[in-house]
């Protein structure tokens, strides 16, 4: 199996007390240089699926936010962005140019070691956005 291959096993998870009936990216491991405490399990909630049929946000554009991207946590949620400098020069010009700025909001189970992909969505001005959100939830 394929770094970019999808796991169809449906696994249910409960993120801020909601079940949620997913369908798993491939399992991702620590690349180097990246945060240790990065999860080894991608998971799509059904609305994160929708939006990236939606919005034609690929798999590898949500694993590269996820594994190399600037994670910024606010809201109780973790917002992981994809600059255009943070995607591999191994991947083409073409591709780098529709996956640069996507954004994947996540939610990590620490006692699963899974992260949930809430949403994702794709926005040139994200990083200043983000981190203009207040801290707490209103």
């Amino acid at each position: 199996m394929t770094d970019t291959d999808t796991l169809l096993t449906p696994t249910c998870l409960t993120a801020a007390g909601i079940p949620t009936a997913t369908a798993a990216v491939p399992d991702v491991s620590h690349p180097a240089g990246t945060s240790p405490d990065l999860p080894l399990r991608i998971v799509l909630s059904d609305h994160a699926r929708t939006r990236m049929a939606q919005r034609g946000i690929s798999p590898l554009a949500v694993k590269l936010a996820i594994t190399r991207g600037v994670c910024i946590r606010k809201q109780g949620l973790v917002f992981r962005v994809l600059r255009g400098k943070d995607i591999p020069p191994s991947i083409s010009p073409h591709t780098r140019g529709r996956i640069k700025n996507t954004v994947v909001v996540t939610k990590t189970d620490t006692d699963t070691g899974t992260c949930l992909v809430l949403t994702t969505y794709r926005n040139d001005k994200a990083l200043k956005h983000i981190r203009l959100k207040p801290d707490g939830l209103l």
